[in-house]
């Protein structure tokens, strides 16, 4: 149902903000949309920077001309004691004996150091099979799927908010009828194609048709 960001914590919003079900169907886009808007090759730097997720500072999605991508932090609990025998050092203020050949920022609160791994995963990045697109100052991003459908995400900002959202067609209040929808069987599995245009496409933003959000900032 959402995509979401591949994290310990979470789904991201989602696997994530119109995307593959696995379950009793699918919904995909029968192209990128908005269909009546062309699209863009970077990421307008009034968006670009890092945000935090509003219910976990752990995981940040930061942007650039031509991608996206999720980071997050594990935070690993490690007893004072067991520094040595368990093959740890600190050196130059860096916990090492974790990530392979390099240091990593920790804390230290009595008896136990707070160690912070981060990782990184990509998101989204413009290329043939991911487009963007630019609409009303919201940004779509179009993910090709079973290599002949779309998945479709929501961004947007509004001062320091990033607002990610993607569309749940199963919720009661789905507005299918603005997507002039066929549906399909393949590979014994109902498909859901939407295929809207121009004002099947500005009915169903009004009608709230992305209706799943996560908020970041910065």
């Amino acid at each position: 149902m959402i995509k979401l960001f591949f994290f310990i914590q979470c789904t991201f919003i989602t696997t994530y903000f119109c995307y593959a079900q696995k379950n009793m169907d699918s919904f995909y886009f029968k192209s990128p949309q908005p269909n009546h808007i062309e699209e863009v090759n970077s990421f307008h730097e009034t968006i670009h920077g890092c945000y935090y997720k509003n219910t976990d500072s752990l995981i940040q999605v930061c942007i650039s001309s031509d991608s996206i991508y999720t980071k997050y932090s594990i935070i690993l609990t490690i007893p004072k004691i067991n520094l040595k025998n368990k093959g740890y050092s600190i050196e130059d203020s860096l916990l090492h004996g974790i990530k392979d050949k390099k240091g990593i920022p920790f804390r230290e609160i009595n008896d136990t150091l707070y160690g912070i791994l981060q990782q990184t995963s990509l998101f989204f990045k413009i290329d043939s099979n991911s487009v963007l697109k630019v609409d009303n100052g919201n940004y779509y991003l179009n993910e090709l799927q079973q290599e002949k459908y779309y998945s479709t995400i929501e961004i947007s900002k509004n001062k320091e908010k990033l607002f990610i959202k993607e569309c749940d067609h199963q919720q009661k209040e789905f507005p299918n009828k603005d997507l002039n929808i066929n549906e399909i069987m393949e590979k014994n599995q109902q498909i859901l194609l939407a295929n809207p245009n121009e004002m099947n496409w500005i009915n169903f933003i009004k009608n709230n048709g992305f209706n799943e959000q996560a908020l970041y900032h910065q």
